[in-house]
């Protein structure tokens, strides 16, 4: 079963409920894996974001406030009068 399985089809069933409580099912447990990822001295590089790399002509000038951005190249645009990706 996806991660975040519970919590989509709470979603799509207009569950606010459940889905908050799904949501924060799984952030409790990522927040744990993290602690002891850190506890244990090993370093997590995630799949799907990179941290940020602001700072005057960088690569991701203007997004310093953030610490985390995807890491893909995403194209976006209109069919039908609905958004692709």
């Amino acid at each position: 079963m996806k991660l975040w399985a519970k919590t989509a089809e709470a979603v799509k069933d207009r569950n606010h409920e459940l889905a908050t409580d799904e949501k924060t099912k799984v952030e409790d447990m990522q927040r744990e894996e993290a602690a002891k990822r850190a506890q244990d001295g090993i370093e997590w590089h995630p799949r799907l974001f990179r941290r940020v790399k602001g700072g005057a002509h960088g690569e991701d000038e203007g997004k310093e406030d953030l610490e985390w951005i995807i890491n893909a190249k995403l194209s976006v645009y209109l069919t039908n009068n609905s958004l692709t990706a």
